[in-house]
């Protein structure tokens, strides 16, 4: 049933009579689907490649040729004109030795230590080669704590101070000590353990294994057994190389990735808001119920009524006269959103917000949004707080689709959007996916604007996102806008489609 407003006795100052009613939204919609986070992207590191490289005598069988050397030499050459790549190695047999003093680039270093990579003499001593892997690193983070130590006093960012250490280690053999003793693979796999639990100062440790020998080598499965344990335990790769043939390390990744993961996810409706009559029509998007625009006088088919540059909500929010020109901090229309946050800089700028990110206050709820609702987005703490004293906090409200600012338990237990979140899968080690179901979300019967059709509402979902690197620092606002007829006959379920998110901000807080 259609009401125009004028036969209900409402004043009406500045709009005429409108087709625009006073209704009962429609019956809440269902959205489900699969969301998955931004793909993993390699990020720029200082990395460290650290080869421990077998020199045992049964290397005269399995690497009479010294193809070793010379795999470690074409990393090398792979890696020169990278900056932030430096090397390492390590040779073990009855015992292990460091061929470099340190991490380093410098050729005439790496050309003098690479010989010593073919050296064939000796046993397989495992424990010592890991020992001496691990004292490597430790002595290296040493020169990096007091490097970010520095550059802390100096107020600098350490994010890109922090290295990741890849391990290649290599062996043609069991762990086999003179007299024919067997070193434990509890105490090996140990070994592995403790090298990679690197401290705070590094970025982290992949150990990668591989194998050289012969086929019918009888010692062969008990070794790549062991190597593909040690692997596992270090988080890398397992490969193996026949005797008498080429090696080639560039086989293993030394990329170092950003996986992302969920920070937030929040759901509001555009075209509705909700007041203490229920869910009503905000057929211009301004957080400005249509009800509500024809008692102030202004005009609900238009964000911006008095077509000075700011819209109405803000207006409303801001403590201006939505109705009057002269009152807007921007200077003309079109003025440009830089943080794509729903707010534009000239008004981000009167508010006090931070007009380069989309959440100012570092709370996970954007600013736009906040000045929808009514909270504060300059402040990090308003979230935690039941500003309307109803019992339910205002970040819970926020993310429920209720009023943080206005007292209405009642409403909350009717009104309030439902979650159900599922991690279930991470694609290729890639992505992070999560089956997402969200119910009881509103629609109204909206009018028709120059943005949408009569009927039409638009669900908005975004996602803040953060890489596992930087979870507290670095945040992704993505959103995924749906448009869905009102209807008060079976309502529709609203696919959420991972590949319509669209990234459309980015920011960097401070580290703490």
């Amino acid at each position: 049933m259609r009401t125009p407003l004028c036969t209900l006795g409402i004043m009406v100052s500045a709009v005429a009579c409108t087709d625009v009613e006073l209704t009962l939204a429609g019956f809440p919609v269902v959205a489900e689907g699969l969301y998955c986070t931004e793909s993993a992207s390699t990020y720029d590191l200082p990395i460290r490649i650290l080869l421990v490289i077998d020199t045992s005598r049964s290397m005269e069988l399995n690497d009479p040729q010294g193809y070793r050397g010379h795999a470690a030499a074409e990393l090398v050459t792979t890696y020169a004109s990278a900056d932030n790549v430096s090397f390492a190695f390590v040779g073990f047999n009855t015992g292990a030795v460091a061929l470099t003093p340190g991490f380093t680039n410098d050729p005439a270093v790496l050309g003098a230590a690479l010989a010593q990579l073919n050296t064939m003499e000796g046993f397989t001593n495992y424990l010592d080669a890991l020992a001496m892997a691990d004292t490597m690193v430790t002595n290296d983070l040493a020169e990096v704590a007091a490097a970010i130590a520095a550059a802390e006093a100096a107020g600098e960012s350490v994010r890109f101070l922090r290295p990741w250490y890849f391990v290649v280690f290599l062996s043609d053999g069991i762990p086999r000590m003179p007299g024919g003793v067997l070193q434990d693979t509890d105490q090996i796999l140990w070994r592995v353990e403790q090298l990679v639990d690197v401290p705070a100062e590094a970025a982290g440790l992949t150990l990668h294994t591989a194998f050289l020998g012969a086929s019918n080598d009888e010692q062969r499965p008990a070794a790549e057994l062991l190597l593909s344990k040690m692997a596992e335990v270090g988080g890398g790769s397992y490969t193996s190389f026949e005797a008498g043939e080429e090696i080639d390390f560039t086989v293993f990744s030394f990329a170092v990735k950003r996986l992302f993961d969920v920070k937030q996810l929040l759901v509001y409706n555009r075209t509705a808001v909700l007041t203490p009559l229920g869910w009503q029509a905000d057929s211009d998007g301004d957080a400005i119920a249509d009800v509500a625009e024809l008692e102030l006088g202004t005009d609900p088919l238009a964000e911006d009524s008095d077509g000075d540059g700011c819209r109405d909500g803000f207006e409303l929010r801001a403590g201006l006269d939505p109705t009057v020109a002269a009152y807007c901090p921007c200077a003309e229309q079109g003025e440009p959103d830089s943080d794509a946050d729903g707010l534009l800089d000239c008004e981000e700028l009167f508010l006090g917000y931070d007009a380069e990110r989309f959440d100012t206050d570092g709370d996970l709820f954007p600013d736009g949004l906040e000045l929808r609702v009514g909270t504060n987005g300059a402040d990090g703490d308003d979230w935690k707080e039941d500003l309307d004293f109803d019992g339910v906090a205002s970040g819970a409200e926020i993310r429920q689709g209720t009023d943080p600012v206005r007292a209405d338990a009642d409403s909350h237990a009717r009104h309030a959007y439902r979650f159900a979140v599922e991690r279930v899968s991470t694609l290729g080690e890639a992505e992070t996916c999560y089956q997402v179901q969200v119910t009881n979300l509103p629609t109204a019967r909206t009018a028709g604007t120059a943005h949408h059709q009569e009927g039409i509402n638009q669900l908005v979902f975004q996602m803040i996102e953060s890489p596992e690197d930087a979870a507290e620092t670095v945040f992704t606002l993505r959103q995924l806008v749906v448009d869905i007829a009102f209807t008060r006959m079976h309502p529709p379920t609203v696919a959420i489609d991972p590949e319509r998110f669209v990234t459309i901000s980015r920011q960097e807080l401070p580290e703490p």
